[in-house]
């Protein structure tokens, strides 16, 4: 257990960092250039994560992601 909480412990900077992009960016409902922007940031993090990831772009407001990841659930 104490491997688990050092590892989660260890972890909180990055996190901490990661986080901080994300909430700098302006990205209001009308805003599409900075809600793209955390998009890019957020597709990124999925497909680190295993996630195929797709664009819908969007005219007006941010573009949309689809992430699929193929399971036996």
């Amino acid at each position: 257990m104490a491997n688990y909480l050092h590892a989660a412990e260890a972890s909180v900077p990055a996190f901490l960092d990661e986080l901080r992009r994300w909430v700098d960016i302006d990205s209001g409902t009308f805003d599409k250039a900075g809600v793209d922007a955390v998009g890019a940031l957020v597709r990124g993090r999925l497909e680190r994560a295993g996630f195929a990831v797709t664009v819908q772009p969007q005219p007006d407001y941010g573009d949309c992601l689809v992430a699929r990841r193929t399971g036996t659930g």
